[in-house]
């Protein structure tokens, strides 16, 4: 029988899209929640961190618009900053969560001009407190949803990010 994991970790970690063409706007939705809240402790620069995004036409920039829900809004910065080649989004923690409550959030990229093989994205936490990374799971409950799961983990001890990079998958 499989054990589930213990400790601080991603309690929810899923991924959405809303298109599937090539070279168009695709708007991502992020549901996560962690099993300790989040301290939002700005003098560690605590960051919430996708990876495994490669293959967008996006541009990297430090103003990435987020579009968070409500309680999300409380708990992340409302930008970001995307480094294309790396396939790296990461958010500023700017207050406390609260340990079981999901916050989504939504941003867009531009899909690849072509389509590409699956591969695996992953959410990850720098800057706070050590919790266990996360595989990104489909969520199904769009008819468009997006094939990217797990691919980078962070160090939690140096708020360093260890990074697999992958393509999404752009066939379904």
């Amino acid at each position: 029988a499989l054990q589930e994991a213990t400790g601080p970790r991603f309690h929810v970690a899923k991924i959405r899209s809303s298109s599937s063409y090539p070279g168009t706007t695709n708007e991502l939705t992020v549901t996560w929640s962690t099993t300790v809240p989040l301290q939002g402790n700005t003098q560690t620069r605590e960051r919430l961190i996708l990876s495994g995004l490669t293959g967008s036409l996006t541009p990297d920039t430090d103003d990435l618009t987020i579009l968070p829900d409500p309680a999300c809004a409380l708990v992340l910065a409302t930008t970001g900053t995307w480094r294309a080649a790396s396939g790296i989004l990461e958010l500023h923690v700017v207050a406390p969560s609260t340990a079981g409550a999901e916050y989504t959030f939504r941003f867009c990229l531009c899909n690849p001009a072509q389509t590409s093989a699956a591969s695996p994205a992953y959410l990850a936490l720098a800057g706070g407190a050590a919790v266990q990374g996360a595989r990104l799971a489909i969520d199904a409950s769009s008819a468009d949803s997006i094939a990217v799961q797990g691919a980078a983990e962070a160090v939690a001890a140096g708020a360093r990010i260890h990074e697999t990079h992958g393509q999404l998958d752009r066939s379904w």
